[in-house]
Formats: structure tokens, C-alpha cells, sequence
């Protein structure tokens, strides 16, 4: 079993050049990907590095958020997780189809300013009981997965 590790997770936002709110669950593992990549690029002396997007996809008649993490190491491994799914209410999947962001789409049904910065969709939607924070730390636990367990993911077969 491997030994408890502590990492200490220095935060960071980037530009949105090449980052998008995905429409699909490959472009916003795709964006999760792009994310680390830039990352590791503007902090060269990290072990890891995350990258987190959000996204919407339409799922029978709904549309459902998630988002993705992707944690790169200074070793070349790359791994992914997603978080948990939840179906968004009818007047934001409509304005979503219209055109807009779903932080946007918040905050227009809700009456907030930059909710996407705060608790997020899934904030507002859970009254508070689950943030973005705790939203992601789960699926970043699990992208964390083969790095706590080296043995069980990175030896070679003989």
C-alpha cells in the first residue's frame, strides 16, 4: 500500500486563448487536457499539474454539467477522471442552446453576477450543500488514482 502524500495545490487561471466551455464530453476532456498542458508549460518546477473544465451535453432530452481533470506528472504520465453528472434545469439548457456560457445562463435565471467563480452551477442548484470546491476534489482524488498506486498502473509486464 502506497504511503499517505501531501500535495499542496498552487492555483492559478489562464487564459482563455485555446480554452473553451466544451459541448461534449471529448471537447471538455479535451479542455482539461489543454488546461494541464499550459499548466506544466507556465510552471515548469511543479511535480503535477491539473487541469479542470467544465462542460455541457445535451443527454436524451436533457442537457447534463460536468467536468473533467486531467493531472500530467513530471514523469510523462497523464491521467483522467470525471466528476459526477446532474441535469440542468429546462431555462438554462434553453439559453445554453441560445448561445450562452453556462456560468452566464446562471446567472440570469438566478439573479447573480460571476457565479461560475463561486459556487457554480452546482452550488446554486444544491443549495450550497456542494460547491465547485468539493465538486472537483473527488475527481481530482481519483485522477490522483495511479500516482498513490505506481505498482498497480506503471510496471511492465514480463
Amino acid at each position: 500500500m502506497a504511503s499517505a502524500k501531501r500535495l499542496k495545490f498552487i492555483a492559478f487561471l489562464l487564459a482563455a486563448a485555446f480554452l473553451f466551455p466544451g459541448m461534449t464530453d471529448e471537447d471538455t476532456r479535451t479542455g482539461a487536457a489543454n488546461r494541464a498542458r499550459a499548466a506544466q508549460n507556465s510552471h515548469k518546477d511543479a511535480h503535477y499539474w491539473v487541469g479542470i473544465e467544465g462542460g455541457v451535453e445535451k443527454l436524451s432530452e436533457d442537457m447534463i454539467a460536468f467536468a473533467w481533470m486531467c493531472v500530467r506528472s513530471t514523469n510523462g504520465v497523464v491521467n483522467f477522471a470525471r466528476t459526477s453528472t446532474f441535469v440542468l434545469p429546462p431555462e438554462i439548457t434553453r439559453l445554453i442552446q441560445n448561445g450562452k456560457e453556462l456560468g452566464e445562463a446562471d446567472d440570469i435565471v438566478f439573479g447573480k453576477v460571476d457565479s461560475k467563480r463561486g459556487i457554480g452551477a452546482v452550488g446554486i442548484l444544491t443549495d450550497g450543500r456542494i460547491d465547485r470546491t468539493s465538486y472537483y476534489q473527488q475527481a481530482i482524488m481519483l485522477a490522483l488514482i495511479p500516482f498513490l498506486h505506481p505498482e498497480l498502473y506503471f510496471h511492465s509486464h514480463h
